[in-house]
């Protein structure tokens, strides 16, 4: 009997490795096992949703005896060598507190400019600050007039209510504009709302799909105590329908939601098809910096002003030669520039921009 016992059997350490061995290998085959099965389901729930989305889109284009339109992409602008230098130099990682661009009573910092580069998120700067190149591009003969909220309204609205916004518009007559957008911020998402004045409806466009009806209730809501407070009457609100966009692009990752947000307003804001898709994010975050880039000593409207000519030539060279010394010239000509531009009654923003021609259609 002692013999036999696991403490002098001289085997015993043998036998409990192979049965060890034998356990880990039943489970490594029970596990190989499951995520085989996982990985069939998962493709046959990706083909059966596929499938599905397939099928009752052929029974809605059926059932309106319409057929689907396919979009066709724009034509992107080509970004120049010269672009990729200003970009290039707007994303060097130092000084990350230096002022790369001063206006609408903004600042980009170089850091902001770094949310621009590969998928990182975009913050309120870059995102206010675009808003505001398109507010300016509104202002341009064939483009629809717009008012743009910057990215603190919605949260305000929601948390505090429109007592705390009534003032923000005591300048502008939103009722007299064509598009009304505002970028809607969900705590980690961006999302954009745009109230057609002209059609009269509140379209919500997010780049994961979801709808919102709390945000557009919220937007009419505001339409009317808008219309009270400067208008002082009640707000019309027959024939105003509120809309979650569906069939617009979707991003594919959890880092773009914010360029979607911006490019979303930009191809609105000029009556374009939204025609691009998550395969153009990088551009879109290349040509915005080169937007905000160029910035500085571009204008928008000004066609006969001698001195400002004479500027943008010597910088033209200056870029060429030099570009981190231009850009400290830049910081010191800028505010002689603004109140050239003040005084003449001319504005000023990003002539890349507006390479993006506006659709020759009506808004509605």
């Amino acid at each position: 009997m002692l013999k036999m016992h696991n403490i002098v059997y001289k085997d015993w350490t043998s036998e409990l490795l192979n049965k060890w061995d034998r356990l880990r290998k039943d489970q490594d085959a029970a596990i190989k096992s499951h995520e085989t099965s996982l990985s069939t389901f998962s493709s046959a729930s990706q083909h059966l949703v596929e499938d599905t989305l397939a099928e009752r889109l052929g029974k809605y284009a059926s059932l309106s005896g319409a057929e689907v339109p396919e979009i066709v992409e724009e034509k992107l602008p080509e970004l120049t060598s010269a672009m990729q230098r200003e970009i290039e130099n707007a994303l060097m990682p130092r000084p990350s507190t230096e002022v790369l661009v001063r206006s609408f009573g903004l600042e980009i910092k170089r850091h902001d400019m770094h949310t621009l580069a590969g998928l990182n998120w975009l913050n309120d700067e870059i995102i206010n600050f675009y808003m505001n190149l398109i507010i300016e591009r509104g202002k341009m003969d064939n483009y629809p007039n717009v008012y743009a909220m910057n990215t603190f309204f919605y949260p305000k609205l929601i948390t505090s209510g429109y007592a705390t916004l009534k003032r923000w518009t005591r300048k502008v007559d939103i009722f007299s504009q064509d598009l009304v957008i505002a970028p809607i911020h969900m705590n980690v998402h961006w999302c954009l709302a745009v109230m057609n004045m002209k059609t009269k409806n509140i379209t919500y466009y997010d780049s994961m799909g979801a709808p919102n009806n709390r945000c557009l209730n919220a937007l009419l809501n505001y339409l009317k105590e808008e219309s009270m407070d400067k208008k002082k009457r009640p707000f019309d609100a027959t024939g105003w329908t509120l809309v979650n966009a569906q069939g617009n692009p979707q991003q594919q990752n959890g880092s773009d939601c914010g360029v979607f947000t911006c490019i979303y307003a930009e191809y609105l804001s000029r009556k374009a098809e939204l025609s691009f898709s998550q395969k153009d994010m990088p551009y879109f975050r290349q040509k915005m910096c080169a937007e905000f880039s160029s910035l500085t000593f571009e204008t928008a409207r000004c066609t006969v002003c001698p001195f400002p000519l004479l500027l943008l030539a010597m910088h033209g060279w200056l870029r060429a030669a030099s570009p981190r010394l231009a850009r400290r010239v830049e910081w010191l000509v800028q505010p002689l520039w603004l109140r050239i531009h003040a005084h003449e009654g001319r504005s000023f923003t990003s002539r890349w921009l507006f390479d993006s021609r506006p659709v020759e259609s009506s808004l509605e």
